[in-house]
């Protein structure tokens, strides 16, 4: 898609809105700043961001919306590209738009139309300049489709890369009350990505299919299979079913990746650089339990067994796990929340082999009406590492956080975390304040 393609998708959505001016609009929106200090050893880095959003909708009607979000990252202190927070551009500036669309609701066929920059989490988290269609039932089926070209931030300022992109379609069947289906289909192409070893083009074909079934309030059970054109890809199941009255729930879930997974567009490849994917079975059963007003018990286990115990690579890892976390809220010496859990890791693979113990903890305190703190520590058996682009393992982390509301319109945060891994260790400071319209 070329560049007047692409400043069409940014046009229409103004002309939608305008084209709808003649109603009630109702806006509001938020400017922020944060500035952002990291350091690892003698190596240091200085960042500020600021974003602004935006929301317009018709308040009258709700026939018509907008959406706004851009802004700007600045490199204060001018890091060179040797160094562990180098930015991923040449220069120390870098403008930002997050997302910019426009749409109709109730319009013909069609329950909502939308275009401009958009994410969607329907099936897989796509990400596109384009349009998305959304059609009215028809017989219990409901037809959807959308098309466009990827956005990669990673690979320059605004994401843009001629000859990239995606089109695909879904249909949700309401075969039943209590029985729903989908079938999803995603076709995207990329002519390069910076975060393989090699770059080219790279394209795939990505189908699903889901089932949600739901006999009764307390049970529910999901189902979803996906496959590329050239290769299966993975099974999810998932069930969940409670006893309301007694406050009682067990969740269990189940993930098989039937195939190695590398080599793909970087949309449904993310981690490639950190190694090949390696087929493997994960299950996990959560067993959860309110006691009284003011506490919550989760019990708990997962298993990650790979099909060779001796491949493992970054976040493919063979393992054992059990934790118990405990909650406690609303408690009247206005502590507003208390969270621990402990963890056990058995790793199973050839360099996750010894028993791990962790804990994490945290307390949230309201001194004033206007001012919430949050102090604690969190274990992690492996971390993915931004700095590196790899992984971190046995990570501990502390950190503090402070929230203050100053006015009605504007709430400043600062927070600080400290990072001790197998490897290194990290500090960062971010300090935001944000206002609201």
């Amino acid at each position: 898609m070329g560049y007047f393609s692409r400043l069409a998708i940014f046009l229409i959505p103004i002309f939608l809105l305008t084209s709808f001016s003649h109603a009630q609009p109702s806006f509001h929106g938020s400017l922020s700043n944060r500035y952002k200090f990291r350091t690892a050893g003698s190596q240091a880095d200085h960042d500020l961001e600021t974003i602004g959003a935006l929301d317009i909708n018709d308040a009258s009607a709700d026939k018509w919306f907008g959406s706004f979000e851009g802004g700007g990252r600045f490199d204060l202190d001018g890091s060179n590209a040797d160094s562990t927070f180098a930015s991923p551009f040449d220069r120390r500036a870098a403008g930002r738009l997050y997302r910019a669309y426009a749409g109709v609701n109730d319009v013909s066929v069609f329950q909502t139309i939308k275009v401009g920059r958009q994410y969607q989490f329907d099936f897989e988290a796509l990400y596109f300049d384009g349009a998305h269609l959304l059609m009215k039932p028809i017989s219990k089926c409901t037809f959807q489709a959308f098309g466009g070209v990827p956005v990669h931030l990673y690979e320059n300022q605004l994401g843009f890369h001629p000859g990239d992109w995606l089109a695909g379609s879904a249909v949700d069947v309401d075969a039943l009350p209590t029985l729903k289906l989908r079938g999803d289909y995603v076709h995207l192409r990329d002519r390069a990505s910076s975060f393989r070893f090699t770059s080219g083009d790279r394209e795939d074909d990505l189908f699903g299919t889901t089932l949600w079934w739901t006999p009764s309030p307390k049970f529910n059970a999901m189902s979803r299979f996906t496959s590329f054109a050239d290769d299966v890809r993975d099974v999810t199941l998932s069930l969940s079913a409670g006893v309301p009255d007694k406050n009682f729930r067990v969740q269990f879930d189940a993930y098989r990746l039937l195939h190695r997974e590398d080599v793909r567009v970087i949309d449904w490849d993310a981690y490639s650089i950190a190694g090949t994917y390696e087929p493997y079975t994960e299950v996990s059963l959560k067993f959860s339990k309110d006691i009284g007003e003011h506490f919550t018990a989760d019990v708990g286990g997962s298993a990650r067994l790979l099909d060779e115990e001796q491949i493992a690579s970054p976040f493919n890892h063979g393992f054992k796990h059990a934790f118990v976390f405990l909650s406690a809220f609303d408690l009247p010496w206005k502590i507003v929340s208390v969270n621990a859990t402990a963890d056990y890791y058995h790793g199973e693979d050839n360099t996750l082999k010894n028993d791990t113990f962790g804990g994490s903890f945290s307390l949230t305190h309201q001194p004033f009406p206007f001012l919430d703190v949050t102090a604690g520590t969190a274990y992690y058996l492996y971390r993915f590492n931004l700095f590196t682009g790899d992984e971190s393992d046995d990570v501990q982390t502390y950190f503090l956080e402070a929230n203050a509301k100053l006015r009605k319109d504007l709430k400043a945060r600062l927070g600080y975390e400290f990072e001790d891994n197998a490897i290194d260790q990290f500090h960062s400071l971010n300090a935001r304040l944000v206002w609201s319209f």
